[in-house]
């Protein structure tokens, strides 16, 4: 996801901060959940709910240019990306439609926490920066939403596993 837009500086009317271009962008570029499901079946039809552990790698881009307005022209730019843990909860159903196929429809949620990156000034056109404390946070919460539809096929290799002694 991207989106870009203006600030709008300081609407106090005093000597503040000049508008300002925004950009941010935001990107998960895999997906795992390790969960387990539990539900009521009826007939060849299971009704479940699923929960468990969400594992995501995400990228987060942040930016925000001041241009001619500004005393300084200059932008303040942060970026990362790593993996990131949290939780998934969902719910679903699924029919057996012959032996050992079955169709599902499933909803999941996934919650990747929040984050924080702080950017710092840096005059556009080079040289001395005048506001070295100049910093911005770029909070953002990451979460998912999935809907899938799907085929399983379950192996028979011989029916339940038995002890014996």
């Amino acid at each position: 996801m991207s989106r870009t837009t203006t600030s709008l500086g300081d609407t106090t009317g005093g000597p503040g901060i000049v508008p300002g271009a925004i950009t941010e962008s935001m990107s998960s570029h895999w997906l795992a959940t390790f969960r387990g499901r539990a539900g009521f079946a009826q007939d060849s039809w299971l009704v479940y709910a699923t929960g468990g552990l969400a594992v995501a790698n995400v990228s987060y881009f942040d930016q925000v240019c001041f241009g001619a307005l500004a005393r300084v022209p200059s932008c303040n730019t942060a970026a990362s990306s790593g993996t990131r843990t949290g939780w998934v909860v969902g719910g679903g159903i699924e029919w057996a439609v012959f032996q050992n196929w079955s169709i599902k429809a499933e909803y999941l949620h996934a919650d990747l926490g929040h984050t924080t990156n702080t950017s710092i000034l840096v005059p556009t056109a080079g040289g001395v920066n005048p506001f070295p404390n100049a910093t911005i946070n770029h909070n953002h919460n990451f979460t998912e939403d999935v809907v899938r539809i799907g085929a399983n096929y379950k192996f028979g290799w011989g029916g339940p596993v038995v002890a014996k002694y």
